[in-house]
């Protein structure tokens, strides 16, 4: 299958997932999965949010291993896709 009907079908399946979840379920990389999910904006399918990562709760040190950083210790937000298509 295609990277774009694997994304497509995991969302239809699991309604919402971060871009690290994705690239790492697929084991590729956050700029493809950008690409894909941006396709799949435009075809009216998917929308997407920027939210800051779970560990900005305090729970954690900030250094969360799927949490990109532009600088080391600042927390970046984490891009959150959701489906919005037809469900199956």
């Amino acid at each position: 299958m295609s990277l774009l009907m694997d994304i497509q079908d995991y969302l239809r399946r699991y309604g919402t997932a971060t871009q690290p979840e994705l690239a790492q379920q697929f084991r590729t990389t956050f700029e493809m999965v950008e690409m894909v999910a941006e396709t799949l904006r435009t075809k009216g399918k998917v929308r997407f949010t920027k939210v800051l990562p779970a560990c900005a709760s305090g729970a954690c040190s900030g250094s969360c291993a799927q949490t990109p950083k532009h600088d080391e210790g600042k927390r970046v937000p984490v891009r959150v896709y959701e489906w919005i298509g037809t469900k199956p």
